[in-house]
């Protein structure tokens, strides 16, 4: 057997290999014998008709299964020979082979890129913890105010700014006929922010069980046919009841219906809340910032294979955010292809940002130890309410089990990088007040 490896891009890898005659046909004499132990010829028992005679009747799928074990088996040996990694299975190409000749074959197929790990520990980044203001507390225990806030009937007057509307909203198609099931007893709280503009000033001076039409203009961004603004919505709009809403006093009672034992206590935790927030939100942007430097500073070739994965990763997660709000992806007039082409770049950047990882934890030598592995099954059996044995084999039955410790090992190398950071705090107020 000849074979050549050849390198026609940074992350792919070709075989080309050259069998000789006289292995092939010692391989169709052995795929032979296998076949006529399986077939039954007339005039003989099932396994007794000779070779020769199953190999003529039966030549063109014997050589196909010859060919298919030789080229299969010979890619391996010699990516096994090499000490080749291959992402996926190789993809026979070029299979050449006339009776009495020589077989060839090219096999293809990408591996990780090589690259030196450069410097991680001691990268430079900034916190950003602005100071949670009397302000921003005081907007909370306005939001705790509204949500328990208590709705009173209105009699004996038509609907004004302020009050809270009780609808009943029908969509219209183009024609003013119902257009899908209405949705009924939506509570619309009509102000300058709590209803659009337009079903706002259609709602002023209505009375119980009057109805009115209104076409609201969707919110700018919303999801339409490739290119184009999505058309108005048009809806009779009922209104069957009007409510006033009141707000509970801002006193200890306000705090005691949530458990706590005075107002105090509710701003101090409400500014715990807060800073912990803004906590979080500080690190997640230094680890973010880390990792953009370490990604500037590593600009090898990429998997295509590992980047195609990623977008349809994306993708999927794009399909889903969507159906948690309610619109069905398949309803939408989208060119898939450019969404996908969108996704490009944010996964390749993911998938820079995993191979980093992976680059460290194989430097530092780290493992996921069997304890820590059953730990986190534990953990998803409790949130999920499966018993740990049945998570386990379904996660070894789908492949997840080697998933999950992979994205284990990659925490654990972002946390050093993070740990070994020089890390700088910036406590000023103009650093960020989205708290």
């Amino acid at each position: 057997m000849k074979a050549t490896v050849q390198e026609p891009a940074p992350c792919r890898r070709a075989i080309q290999i050259e069998v000789p005659a006289e292995e092939v046909r010692a391989e169709i004499d052995r795929t032979s014998r296998r076949f006529a132990k399986g077939v039954a010829l007339p005039g003989f028992r099932k396994g007794q008709a000779p070779p020769a005679l199953v190999r003529r009747r039966y030549q063109r799928e014997i050589e196909g299964e010859a060919i298919e074990h030789l080229t299969h088996d010979l890619t391996w040996k010699v990516i096994e020979e090499h000490k080749i990694h291959p992402l996926h299975q190789p993809v026979v190409e070029e299979a050449r082979y006339r009776e009495g000749e020589p077989l060839s074959f090219r096999a293809t197929f990408e591996i990780r890129p090589s690259f030196t790990l450069g410097v991680y520990r001691g990268l430079a980044a900034e916190r950003r913890l602005p100071p949670v203001t009397d302000g921003e507390v005081e907007r909370h225990v306005a939001e705790v105010r509204e949500r328990r806030a208590r709705l009173d009937a209105i009699e004996g007057r038509p609907l004004a700014l302020g009050d809270v509307g009780v609808l009943d909203l029908q969509r219209l198609d183009a024609a003013g006929l119902p257009d899908g099931e209405p949705r009924l007893g939506v509570h619309v709280e009509v102000t300058e922010t709590g209803a659009p503009s337009e079903l706002r000033a259609a709602l002023l001076g209505a009375t119980v069980g009057e109805d009115r039409e209104v076409t609201l203009t969707p919110a700018e961004g919303a999801p339409g046919p490739e290119g184009v603004a999505p058309a108005p919505d048009r809806y009779r709009v009922t209104l069957r009841a009007l409510r006033l809403k009141v707000l509970p006093a801002l006193d200890d009672e306000l705090a005691k219906e949530i458990g706590l034992d005075n107002l105090g206590q509710l701003r101090e935790q409400i500014r715990a809340d807060l800073e912990r927030r803004v906590a979080e939100r500080a690190a997640e942007e230094v680890r973010e910032a880390i990792l953009r430097q370490m990604v500037e500073a590593h600009p090898f070739p990429l998997p295509d294979l590992l980047v195609r994965q990623e977008q349809t990763h994306l993708l999927e997660m794009m399909v889903a955010s969507l159906a948690r709000q309610g619109v069905d992806p398949n309803k939408l007039d989208w060119d898939w292809d450019a969404r996908r082409t969108e996704m490009r770049e944010p996964a390749e950047r993911r998938v820079r940002v995993d191979l980093l990882l992976d680059a460290v934890a194989v430097q530092e030598g780290f493992e996921v130890p069997e304890t820590e592995v059953v730990a986190a099954l534990r953990q998803e059996a409790e949130r999920s309410h499966t018993a740990l044995p049945v998570l386990r084999a379904r996660l070894e039955r789908e492949g997840r089990l080697e998933v999950l410790k992979l994205k284990m090992l990659r925490a654990k190398s972002l946390d050093l990088i993070v740990r070994s950071a020089n890390i700088t705090d910036n406590l000023s107020p103009q650093a960020g007040e989205r708290a």
